[in-house]
């Protein structure tokens, strides 16, 4: 008999670009691999095709959950047509051993859980709470209310799959017996990653890249530091930097250094480039959510990388990471010469439990 699974997910995964969506084609990949066949809940975009409805329906569910906050964000539709859709899904004859969940900063998935007893697995991509405050710039005291949500969202699940070991310390510390399961990227990214690592045994490597987006608040955040700190290096004259991302060349006036070269957003052919001719990557954040995505599959690629431990969070004990915590140790590692970088490991036996929890729902 064949076992059947619907997503709720914020990426449709078609064209993956960027870490989110990278996450959820692991998932896919994993479920994939085990001959569990998935549905897609298609929420991912908002559609006002009955716009009168779906508002009422939030409104509703909404008033009853006290969930004033959908009022003032305007997130009434969205609510009515993810109620719509599980109902939809959820009422046909096809049957469904269990709801992956990724959409964890929602609170619509465990009132379906109860409402149509079907088992719910979560897996969150980040702690949405932390997202809410940084990236809607709002006060961070407010980060508690939104976590006292997800928290109580969450214990709803029958099983929760953290992405870094610091989320499975929080939400176990929270009466949440959450499992562990890191990041690794998809076979798509790995054959590109190795075409990529053959590539660099034949290339000649002298600047060192920061990757990123413009778009992403943390992300400037921590390239204007990382920035001033190589900029008080006494050696920075001797280093060649290149900064590549999503609409960078807007920073070219607020980072204007003689060795930065700000190349801007970049073809995936460029950026194939860019990386095979890299002595490293450097991963900076002064504050966020890491970058649990990137690190892995610069490792893939074969590309030392030079983070803070803000940034490298979880990954920070793979083979070819080298850690700093201050300036000075920042300024050491800005030129050393690195050995070449393992492929890393996929995690086998966090993937085997994930599968476990679904044929065991």
């Amino acid at each position: 008999m064949p076992i059947n699974v619907l997503r709720s997910s914020p990426f449709a995964v078609k064209n993956p670009s960027h870490g989110g969506e990278h996450r959820s084609e692991q998932i896919l990949e994993i479920l994939s691999r085990n001959n569990i066949q998935t549905t897609e809940l298609q929420q991912s975009i908002y559609q006002e095709t009955r716009p009168i409805r779906d508002r009422f329906l939030g409104v509703v569910n909404s008033i009853q959950n006290q969930d004033w906050e959908a009022f003032c964000l305007k997130r009434l539709g969205g609510i009515g047509q993810m109620l719509d859709l599980y109902h939809s899904e959820l009422t046909q004859s096809q049957k469904y051993q269990a709801i992956i969940w990724e959409t964890t900063g929602e609170t619509i998935t465990p009132q379906i859980k109860k409402k149509y007893q079907v088992p719910l697995i979560a897996l969150p991509h980040n702690i949405e709470s932390f997202f809410l405050t940084h990236f809607r710039k709002k006060e961070s005291a407010l980060v508690f209310d939104y976590l006292k949500q997800e928290i109580k969202g969450l214990k709803e699940a029958d099983f929760v799959f953290a992405v870094s070991e610091e989320e499975q310390i929080l939400l176990r510390n929270h009466d949440i017996d959450a499992e562990y399961l890191p990041y690794y990227p998809g076979q798509r990214l790995i054959e590109l990653y190795s075409d990529i690592r053959k590539a660099r045994k034949n290339s000649e490597k002298q600047s060192l890249l920061i990757l990123g987006s413009a778009k992403n608040y943390a992300s400037v955040e921590g390239f204007i530091q990382l920035a001033k700190w190589i900029n008080n290096c006494s050696q920075n004259k001797s280093l060649e930097v290149k900064l590549v991302g999503n609409q960078t060349e807007t920073l070219k006036d607020t980072l204007n250094y003689p060795w930065l070269s700000i190349c801007g957003t970049a073809t995936k052919e460029e950026l194939k480039q860019y990386l095979a001719e890299t002595r490293a990557v450097l991963i900076h954040q002064k504050k966020g959510l890491g970058v649990l995505t990137r690190i892995p599959e610069m490792l893939a690629a074969g590309i030392p990388v030079i983070a803070n431990r803000i940034a490298a969070r979880s990954v920070s004990h793979l083979s070819g990471v080298h850690i700093y915590d201050s300036p000075e140790e920042l300024h050491h590692l800005l030129t050393q010469e690195f050995e070449e970088v393992p492929m890393p490991l996929p995690p086998k036996n966090a993937e085997s439990r994930f599968i476990q929890a679904v044929l065991a729902s």
